[in-house]
């Protein structure tokens, strides 16, 4: 069994075109942080990233919202 613990503040802005996002959870085995350096994918195979993390949260919020039970 485990506690939940209180969600820490969004590194990030949540566009206000969308609701606020649920309450998170730790489970686990999740990974405390997480962290993404592209530069060895353009270095290496020429991709550059084009979007920001904003843009990256609105697309996974969108997931997720047309998604709630996950991939199938």
């Amino acid at each position: 069994m485990y506690l939940p613990l209180t969600p820490p503040p969004l590194p990030f802005s949540v566009p206000p075109s969308l609701p606020p996002p649920p309450a998170l959870f730790r489970r686990p085995g999740d990974l405390d942080e997480v962290y993404s350096d592209p530069s060895k994918a353009e270095r290496e195979l020429g991709w550059k990233a084009t979007r920001n993390l904003d843009d990256m949260t609105r697309d996974l919020w969108r997931w997720q919202q047309q998604n709630p039970h996950g991939y199938k």
